[in-house]
């Protein structure tokens, strides 16, 4: 399996093991699987019963094997959760950290 395919993989799988459903929200995946765009939404209605979509994750799969995290509006450490699965710290990159700080994350600077 190549590089792109095995990373996509597990984002799929990290990203998909956070569905949660409760009474009023649920959350949603989508997989662009062809740009390699992957969301975690947030889809429901809050305390005043009004109607919402919220992403909650955005990672973005690069051609040079590189993930960029994008949006994480969740209490999860994605990037360590990627890491556990066999992404390698040095293809990741904090896509929310200002690029002149991104070389003191410990993770890839672009």
């Amino acid at each position: 399996m190549d590089k792109i395919a095995k990373y996509q993989s597990i984002i799929c799988n990290v990203l998909q093991s956070h569905d949660y459903q409760t009474e009023k929200v649920q959350s949603l995946f989508l997989a662009d699987k062809e740009k390699h765009h992957y969301q975690l939404l947030a889809v429901g209605v809050d305390k005043r019963n009004a109607y919402y979509l919220w992403v909650r994750l955005h990672l973005q799969l690069k051609s040079d094997g590189k993930v960029w995290i994008l949006e994480n509006r969740t209490e999860y450490n994605i990037a360590d959760e990627l890491i556990a699965e066999g992404i390698s710290s040095a293809d990741i990159v904090l896509g929310t950290i200002p690029e002149d700080v991104r070389q003191y994350t410990g993770f890839a600077v672009a």
